[in-house]
Protein backbone atom coordinates (compact mmCIF):
# COMPACT_ATOMS: atom_id res chain seq x y z
CA UNK A 1 0.00 0.00 0.00
CA UNK A 2 1.54 3.27 -1.15
CA UNK A 3 0.59 6.44 0.67
CA UNK A 4 0.39 9.82 -0.99
CA UNK A 5 3.32 12.06 -0.15
CA UNK A 6 2.71 15.74 0.32
CA UNK A 7 4.41 17.97 -2.25
CA UNK A 8 6.14 19.86 0.56
CA UNK A 9 8.04 16.73 1.58
CA UNK A 10 9.38 16.27 -1.95
CA UNK A 11 10.44 19.91 -2.15
CA UNK A 12 12.07 19.71 1.28
CA UNK A 13 14.07 16.69 0.10
CA UNK A 14 15.33 18.67 -2.89
CA UNK A 15 16.22 21.55 -0.55
CA UNK A 16 18.18 19.23 1.74
CA UNK A 17 20.05 17.80 -1.24
CA UNK A 18 20.84 21.34 -2.42
CA UNK A 19 22.27 22.21 1.00
CA UNK A 20 24.40 19.07 1.18
CA UNK A 21 25.76 19.45 -2.35
CA UNK A 22 26.31 23.18 -1.88
CA UNK A 23 28.34 22.78 1.30
CA UNK A 24 30.42 19.99 -0.23
CA UNK A 25 31.08 22.05 -3.37
CA UNK A 26 32.04 25.07 -1.24
CA UNK A 27 34.52 22.96 0.70
CA UNK A 28 35.95 21.64 -2.57
CA UNK A 29 36.32 25.20 -3.88
CA UNK A 30 38.24 26.15 -0.73
CA UNK A 31 40.51 23.12 -1.05
CA UNK A 32 41.16 24.04 -4.68
CA UNK A 33 42.29 27.51 -3.61
CA UNK A 34 44.65 26.17 -0.95
CA UNK A 35 42.69 26.93 2.22
CA UNK A 36 43.99 27.55 4.95
CA UNK A 37 47.65 27.67 3.91
CA UNK A 38 47.17 30.15 1.10
CA UNK A 39 47.68 33.83 1.85
CA UNK A 40 44.35 34.94 0.34
CA UNK A 41 41.70 37.23 1.80
CA UNK A 42 38.89 34.70 2.28
CA UNK A 43 35.28 35.79 1.81
CA UNK A 44 33.42 35.85 5.14
CA UNK A 45 30.12 34.43 3.83
CA UNK A 46 31.87 31.59 2.04
CA UNK A 47 33.84 30.81 5.20
CA UNK A 48 30.65 30.64 7.27
CA UNK A 49 29.08 28.28 4.71
CA UNK A 50 32.24 26.18 4.64
CA UNK A 51 32.59 25.91 8.41
CA UNK A 52 28.94 25.95 9.56
CA UNK A 53 26.89 24.97 6.50
CA UNK A 54 25.16 22.21 8.42
CA UNK A 55 23.04 24.90 10.13
CA UNK A 56 21.43 25.60 6.76
CA UNK A 57 19.75 22.20 7.02
CA UNK A 58 17.32 23.89 9.41
CA UNK A 59 15.92 26.00 6.53
CA UNK A 60 14.07 23.09 4.82
CA UNK A 61 12.84 21.83 8.19
CA UNK A 62 11.50 25.26 9.17
CA UNK A 63 9.98 25.80 5.73
CA UNK A 64 8.27 22.40 5.73
CA UNK A 65 6.90 22.86 9.25
CA UNK A 66 5.54 26.30 8.41
CA UNK A 67 3.96 25.21 5.14
CA UNK A 68 2.27 22.15 6.62
CA UNK A 69 0.89 24.26 9.46
CA UNK A 70 -0.38 26.94 7.07
CA UNK A 71 -2.01 24.36 4.80
CA UNK A 72 -3.81 22.59 7.63
CA UNK A 73 -4.40 25.08 10.45
CA UNK A 74 -3.51 28.54 9.16
CA UNK A 75 -6.02 31.37 9.24
CA UNK A 76 -4.72 32.83 5.97
CA UNK A 77 -5.59 31.33 2.62
CA UNK A 78 -2.71 29.04 1.77
CA UNK A 79 -2.82 26.69 -1.17
CA UNK A 80 -0.62 23.99 -2.61
CA UNK A 81 0.27 26.45 -5.35
CA UNK A 82 1.78 28.77 -2.74
CA UNK A 83 3.60 25.82 -1.21
CA UNK A 84 5.18 24.91 -4.54
CA UNK A 85 6.03 28.56 -5.28
CA UNK A 86 7.74 29.18 -1.93
CA UNK A 87 9.52 25.81 -2.07
CA UNK A 88 10.98 26.52 -5.48
CA UNK A 89 11.87 30.03 -4.34
CA UNK A 90 13.81 28.62 -1.37
CA UNK A 91 15.60 26.13 -3.62
CA UNK A 92 16.59 28.96 -5.98
CA UNK A 93 17.84 31.07 -3.07
CA UNK A 94 19.93 28.20 -1.72
CA UNK A 95 21.39 27.44 -5.15
CA UNK A 96 22.30 31.10 -5.66
CA UNK A 97 23.93 31.27 -2.21
CA UNK A 98 26.03 28.19 -2.87
CA UNK A 99 26.89 29.30 -6.40
CA UNK A 100 28.16 32.59 -4.95
CA UNK A 101 30.20 30.81 -2.28
CA UNK A 102 31.73 28.34 -4.74
CA UNK A 103 32.63 30.96 -7.31
CA UNK A 104 33.98 33.53 -4.81
CA UNK A 105 35.84 31.77 -2.00
CA UNK A 106 38.23 34.70 -1.70
CA UNK A 107 38.05 38.43 -2.36
CA UNK A 108 40.85 38.55 -4.90
CA UNK A 109 43.31 40.22 -2.57
CA UNK A 110 46.33 38.87 -0.77
CA UNK A 111 46.84 39.29 2.95
CA UNK A 112 50.25 40.51 3.88
CA UNK A 113 51.77 39.69 7.23
CA UNK A 114 52.99 42.78 9.02
CA UNK A 115 56.20 42.42 10.94
CA UNK A 116 56.56 44.29 14.16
Amino acid sequence: MIHDVNVSVRLALIQVLAVILGVVMTRIAFMGCGYPDSNLDWDALALVVRNHGYVLLLAPVAWNTTVVYLENYGTVRWSKRMTVFTGILLIAALVLLFFWCCSNPYNGRMRYATEQ
